[in-house]
């Protein structure tokens, strides 16, 4: 694996190099959007209602909407001056218990491991992590954005990190109306049997996606039973103005020599 960042742990005075990897890889299966036409992709262009023009990405802000209808736009050299966290940084700020995290606020989940020379500070860590059973909470850059994230020991010898959202991210369920006004002692009892009786270690590889699965072989079946010509290359717009405009010339040249030249009277 190609790491996606390289930068550094820190925690009071120590500094662990680190590379992050990505420990996740979704697999759900993605479609092109093709012209019914001629079958080539279909392309999403910038455009421009109130001016009625195609824009090009250097015509582009990004910008807030402070009011309805109403934008503040921000340059590219603008947002770099935002003050950060150094961009390779991850810098733990304290220490937890692990099953303090509720599962809800975590968000995408990587791999930490020994940078160049960090072998044993890196080791030094995890291993007083695992002793302590503590977590790290922390801040990093990721993608130009600040996260806050918490660092846990996956399994017995690896780091791992996840981003989490913060606490105005998450949806508090006050407002849900969840309870029935009476629950019964039986009812309840069956529905404690019955959760009994299905009870089993966690396997995550009991599990699969079965509409993947499906569509797979649906699309497997579309290729044998279709017949397939590749799509005809698009044509660019400037390249037939130009070779019109070049035929035109040559014909008006072709004219002109063609043309008996005047004689004076």
């Amino acid at each position: 694996m190609r790491p996606l960042w390289k930068g550094f742990v820190t925690f009071g005075l120590v500094s662990v190099p680190v590379k992050l990897y990505a420990a996740t890889q979704p697999k759900s299966i993605s479609f092109t959007l093709t012209h019914k036409g001629c079958g080539h992709p279909v392309q999403y262009r910038k455009f421009c209602e109130v001016c009625e023009k195609e824009i090009t990405q250097d015509d582009i802000l990004k910008s807030f909407e402070f009011a309805p209808g109403q934008f503040v736009g921000f340059t590219e050299e603008e947002l770099r001056e935002i003050p950060k966290l150094k961009a390779k940084q991850i810098e733990i700020s304290e220490f937890i218990d692990p099953e303090e995290i509720d599962p809800i606020y975590f968000k995408k989940s990587y791999y930490l491991a020994p940078g160049e020379g960090g072998e044993k500070p890196y080791a030094l860590l995890l291993k007083a992590m695992l002793d302590s059973n503590r977590a790290a909470m922390a801040r990093v850059v990721l993608s130009t954005k600040e996260n806050i994230a918490a660092i846990r020991v996956y399994g017995k010898n690896t780091l791992s990190l996840s981003t989490i959202y913060y606490p105005d991210e998450i949806k508090q369920p006050e407002a849900l109306d969840l309870f029935p006004d009476r629950i019964t002692e039986k009812e309840l009892s069956m529905a404690k049997l019955l959760i009994d009786s299905l009870t089993s270690p966690f396997e995550p590889k009991k599990y699969q996606d079965n509409f993947r699965e499906t569509l797979k072989g649906y699309i497997q079946r579309k290729i044998a039973d279709e017949k397939f010509e590749a799509p005809p290359e698009p044509v660019k717009d400037n390249l037939i103005d130009l070779t019109e405009t070049l035929r035109l010339s040559l014909e008006k040249i072709k004219g002109e020599k063609a043309k008996p030249a005047m004689t004076g009277s």
